[in-house]
């Protein structure tokens, strides 16, 4: 697979978009999804194309300008430049049909196409920037990029493109949360995140405990509950000293035994 380093990058960066909860995100936070945006549009861009409709920039301004130039224009404008959230539900459902496509031809269909989308695409062939100073022109490959009218589309194009060569045995199911995943490693995978595999080791791992030794369980909970409570009441008094902290509703049904 040619670049599969970069691919990989890109497909596992799109992965964590799509499961992203963009509320609970900071500024700065959204700023980097959105840096990140702009840079793959930008990537899909020669100098004679206009931008994705939603992105502005000033004329002749150059290329390795046009991604900070747009990624302050984030901070002013917000949703108005980049709507993330409409971004991300358009992603999802796109890909959401991938999946459910992949699951079919896992199940045996003779229809091995697994997405058929259209999408009015802008192709750019040019001419390749020289990798060093004194190449002859003759020497430089051509480049061709596609790109969409909107913004989603286009980072949706990306994203298939990324796609292309990977094995359809790389598509996975979390076993934690279900949410689908793509292993671009040579070894088994069976979470979508490292959050999720620790989430499920320790559920597992209480599983049998509570099993094996009930009132250790109990014991351990009431342990863990009480730093928990420690932890909280810690956090309280450091930005509020004089303020009464009660305990919290206990949250584990076996904790109330």
């Amino acid at each position: 697979m040619a670049n599969l380093g970069e691919k990989g990058i890109w497909v596992r960066w799109f992965m964590d978009f799509l499961k992203a909860d963009l509320k609970k995100l900071s500024r700065m936070q959204e700023g980097r999804l959105a840096g990140d945006i702009v840079l793959i549009l930008v990537s899909q861009l020669s100098s004679e194309d206009s931008p994705p409709e939603g992105l502005i920039f000033e004329e002749g301004e150059h290329e390795d300008t046009k991604f900070l130039s747009a990624w302050r224009n984030y901070f002013k404008t917000g949703p108005k430049a980049l709507d993330l959230g409409k971004i991300q539900d358009h992603l999802r459902i796109s890909f959401q049909e991938l999946m459910s496509n992949v699951q079919r031809v896992r199940a045996g269909s003779d229809n091995l196409s697994l997405a058929f989308m259209s999408i009015s695409i802008l192709v750019s062939l040019r001419v390749a920037e020289p990798a060093q100073e004194g190449s002859s022109v003759n020497d430089l490959p051509l480049s061709l990029l596609f790109r969409a009218h909107s913004i989603e589309n286009t980072l949706l194009l990306f994203l298939i493109r990324n796609l292309e060569d990977v094995r359809l045995g790389s598509f996975g199911s979390c076993v934690e949360c279900k949410a689908w995943f793509v292993n671009l490693t040579k070894r088994e995978k069976h979470f979508c995140c490292n959050a999720c595999a620790a989430r499920y080791g320790v559920r597992k791992s209480r599983a049998i405990k509570k099993e094996e030794d009930v009132s250790g369980y109990k014991e351990e909970l009431k342990a863990k509950a009480e730093r928990s409570h420690k932890a909280y009441v810690e956090k309280v008094k450091s930005r509020h000293p004089n303020a009464k902290v009660t305990r919290r509703p206990l949250k584990h049904k076996d904790e109330e035994d």
